[in-house]
């Protein structure tokens, strides 16, 4: 009997002490609980929104197949791999394929902490309600873009702009396009009119009024909102803070690039052998054929096309984007051809 009881007050203590630790959130790393609680965590969080990872068009894969952007190779404009055949060029692409199911996760990991970011800004009590604006802006951007990325590839897809519980996210369907893009653009308005022109500092890379204004112009041309895009591309130009090459302030829109914290670019693949690359790939005749001529017209149409010399006469983007043959290149005169 003495020991029995003595087992019941164990078990019973046991129990009490269980229970309460389950409740506790860890003391040596931040949770989803504790988290936002101040201007430094938040500003955290925004950084993690502008990971390589989530920029289809700037991440760069790492490992198998070297560093190229996810989607790269996979078009009519350039190969890889030495002419070896990918996933669409064969025919075998499905929803299986890695590209596909990791372009999803990562857009829906990015809608996620954007979601999470923008509901917990009221947790920052010390954090002014001008900052609050500026990252909620940034957020809105990031989720709008993820979507925009979403219905371009997929078409209707699950749409939600606030945390889910299990059987919520169990439970969530594809919703129409149209009302998912008729939300990303209520998402970009807010960001035009809440993000600056600009930033003072050159350090990470936050999104922009002008970022704004060309990602909602690029999905409405995508969707065949022309008009609007037409306004939209055109007030970004109004800006007047953007200029083509040599000055350098084409870029409207780029993820930060750290060796510290290990964002960094390989550009190797596209490298001749002798200058350290690989050569594991290059422009494709698609791509060099759909430069026209100064005359303005086609290959296959102007007079000034020489088969013999393809980059003579041409666009001057032509070899701004191909390397001419028996030109210096990486400190090597350019011959692809067999016999050099």
């Amino acid at each position: 009997m003495k020991y029995n009881k003595l087992s019941y007050l164990f078990m019973a203590l046991f129990f009490f002490y269980s229970c309460h630790d389950l409740d506790l959130n860890p003391l040596s790393e931040g949770s989803s609980e504790n988290w936002y609680s101040d201007e430094n965590e938040l500003n955290m969080s925004l950084n993690y929104l502008f990971r390589t990872q989530f920029w289809p068009s700037m991440h760069f894969n790492q490992g198998n197949g070297g560093d190229l952007p996810r989607w790269k190779g996979y078009g009519d404009d350039d190969f890889l791999a030495r002419g070896t055949l990918q996933f669409v060029s064969d025919g075998t692409m499905n929803g299986q394929t890695s590209i596909v199911t990791s372009t999803w996760n990562y857009a829906y990991i990015a809608i996620a902490s954007a979601n999470t970011l923008i509901d917990r800004l009221d947790n920052a009590d010390k954090m002014s309600e001008t900052k609050k604006i500026e990252y909620e802006a940034n957020a809105r951007f990031v989720r709008a873009s993820q979507y925009a990325e979403l219905i371009f590839r997929y078409g209707d897809v699950p749409f939600y702009t606030s945390k889910l519980s299990i059987d919520e996210a169990l439970s969530l369907t594809r919703t129409d396009k149209n009302q998912i893009l008729k939300e990303i653009y209520s998402d970009y308005d807010f960001a035009i009119n809440n993000l600056p022109i600009s930033y003072s500092s050159q350090g990470f890379h936050y999104a922009t009024k002008g970022a704004a204004l060309a990602m909602k112009a690029r999905i409405a041309l995508y969707m065949g909102d022309y008009q609007l895009a037409r306004d939209a591309a055109l007030a970004c130009m109004n800006l007047g803070v953007y200029n083509l090459h040599p000055n350098s302030n084409e870029i409207i829109f780029g993820t930060s690039r750290s060796i510290e914290l290990k964002q960094v670019i390989n550009v190797r693949e596209m490298v001749s052998r002798n200058a350290g690359g690989w050569s594991n790939g290059g422009p494709s005749w698609e791509l060099l054929a759909a430069f026209t001529c100064t005359d303005g017209l086609p290959i296959d149409e102007s007079p000034l096309f020489d088969s013999h010399n393809p980059f003579k006469n041409r666009d001057p983007r032509c070899t701004q984007t191909i390397v001419e043959f028996q030109t210096p290149w990486f400190g090597y005169i350019y011959q692809p051809h067999p016999d050099s």
